[in-house]
C-alpha cells in the first residue's frame, strides 16, 4: 500500500517538474526568435492552461512507467502464488494483485479468450505481453499529446513573436521616414 502511494506521489513530483520544464522553456522560446518579446494576457492564459495540461499529461506517463514495474514476468508469477495450473483466470488473480492494472486487464482478457493456447505457459506469457503492450501504447499516446500541445503552443508562440517584431520594425521604419 506504502508503495503505490510513494508512487503516486512520485508522478505527482515528477509529473509537475516535467510540465514547469516544458513551460518554462516555451517562455524563453519565443525570446529566442525576437530577443525583446514581451508575453500579452492571452499569451499568459495559454501559457498557464498548457502548464495545467502538461502537469495532468505528465503525471500520467509518469505513473504509465511506474504501472509497468507491477507487471510480473512469468517467474514472478509462481511467486505471486498463481499456479500456472490456473491460468484461465490469471488475468482476475494478476487484476487482484495490483489494481492498478485493472483496465489494461480488462481489454486483455477478451482477446486471451479468442486465442488457443495448447501449453498454459504460452497463454501467461501472451497475456503478460498483451498487458506489457497496451501499457506502451498509452505512454506513446501520453507522448503523441505532450509533443503536440508543445508543437501547437510553440507555434503560437513564434507566430506572435513574429507579428510583434514586424509591427516594431514598421513602427521603427515611421519613425525613421517621419524624420
Amino acid at each position: 500500500m506504502f508503495q503505490v502511494i510513494g508512487n503516486l506521489m512520485a508522478s505527482v513530483f515528477w509529473g509537475v517538474l516535467i510540465a514547469l520544464l516544458l513551460t518554462v522553456i516555451l517562455v524563453y522560446f519565443p525570446r529566442m526568435i525576437y530577443s525583446r518579446y514581451g508575453h500579452k494576457l492571452a499569451g499568459i492564459v495559454l501559457l498557464i492552461a498548457g502548464f495545467c495540461f502538461f502537469t495532468f499529461q505528465s503525471m500520467l506517463w509518469v505513473g504509465g512507467f511506474k504501472l509497468k514495474g507491477y507487471i510480473p514476468s512469468v517467474g514472478q508469477v509462481e511467486q505471486l502464488g498463481i499456479a500456472v495450473e490456473r491460468a484461465d483466470t490469471f488475468g482476475d488473480e494478476l487484476a487482484n494483485a495490483y489494481p492498478m492494472l485493472k483496465p489494461f486487464i480488462g481489454k486483455t482478457e477478451q482477446e486471451t479468450i479468442r486465442q488457443s493456447f495448447s501449453d498454459q505457459t504460452d497463454l501467461i506469457t501472451f497475456y503478460v505481453r498483451e498487458v506489457r503492450h497496451k501499457i506502451n501504447r498509452y505512454l506513446w499516446r501520453r507522448t503523441g499529446w505532450i509533443a503536440a500541445g508543445l508543437l501547437l503552443l510553440g507555434c503560437w508562440l513564434a507566430n506572435d513573436a513574429s507579428k510583434q517584431s514586424r509591427r516594431q520594425n514598421n513602427s521603427f521604419m515611421e519613425f525613421m521616414e517621419e524624420m
